[in-house]
């Protein structure tokens, strides 16, 4: 099992990974016209995720902040976020030369064929591993809902009543 600090500094890292794909996500929606919208979706979903990372990292850092049990679930769903968010990162970095030449040629035929190549090689993928980050992103979230009752619970006070009829 990881220790607190390293399944932060792997929270971290993810989240950093997330906020970066998410920015590349919106420089692609403003280069590609109206199938941006729809990427600037994405970008908005793998921020949102990255968010709920950085939540997570600040009560991993709580000394009490979890089982040995959670912390092991924590540690395995934030590496499997980050072998998903893997492939996405390099289709940015595939396509952020076409949106160069893009931004170099203004022409309507150079927008036309960045629109045709996100829309039969990328669009897929892209939604293949949204699904996947979405599961996870679910279960993340659950996950700090617990942490976060586990721990509002542990510090406030507790009365049982017995009362008899």
């Amino acid at each position: 099992m990881a220790d607190p600090l390293s399944i932060a500094a792997s929270i971290a890292g993810v989240a950093t990974a997330g906020f970066a794909i998410a920015k590349g996500l919106y420089r692609i929606s403003d280069g590609i016209g109206s199938s941006g919208i729809e990427v600037r979706a994405y970008g908005d979903e793998i921020a949102a995720f990255a968010k709920v990372l950085s939540q997570l990292r600040t009560e991993v850092l709580n000394p009490t902040w979890a089982s040995p049990e959670v912390q092991s679930l924590v540690d395995d769903a934030v590496h499997l976020c980050d072998r998903i968010l893997e492939p996405v990162k390099a289709m940015l970095k595939t396509l952020s030369p076409l949106l160069e030449r893009f931004n170099e040629s203004k022409s309507k035929l150079g927008q036309f064929g960045l629109r045709v190549q996100w829309i039969f090689s990328y669009k897929e993928k892209l939604l293949f591993y949204r699904s996947a980050l979405n599961s996870q992103h679910r279960l993340l979230q659950t996950l700090l809902d617990l942490i976060i009752l586990q721990a509002t619970k542990d510090r406030s006070p507790q009365n049982i009543w017995y009362v008899e009829r």
